[in-house]
């Protein structure tokens, strides 16, 4: 897959970041709201930096097996989602 960060849509010339990351997450929903996770597997794409211009970053989840597959039924759904996440350091504190 590719993670896109376009800087020009919220109007930003210049953004330091600490990590660039991508989840896979799977969460199985009951009909009553009871949620539960199936799988959650986390990925640094970029460590520290500073983005001037948009930029792609790609990645790969290797051999990861699905418990289920996508589904969704009267008593149960099961859906797998990616997230992906910027940090930013807030604070350079020194003594």
């Amino acid at each position: 897959g590719e993670v896109v960060i376009n800087l020009e849509k919220f109007g930003i010339k210049e953004f330091e970041y600490s990590i660039i990351s991508i989840e896979l997450l799977g969460i199985m929903t009951t009909s009553d709201g009871y949620k539960s996770d199936l799988i959650n597997i986390s990925k640094v794409i970029q460590s520290s930096g500073i983005l001037t211009k948009n930029s792609n970053f790609g990645f790969n989840f290797k051999e990861v097996n699905f418990p289920y597959p996508s589904f969704k039924g009267n008593l149960a759904e099961i859906k797998y989602y990616l997230k992906a996440s910027i940090t930013k350091k807030f604070l350079n504190l020194s003594a």
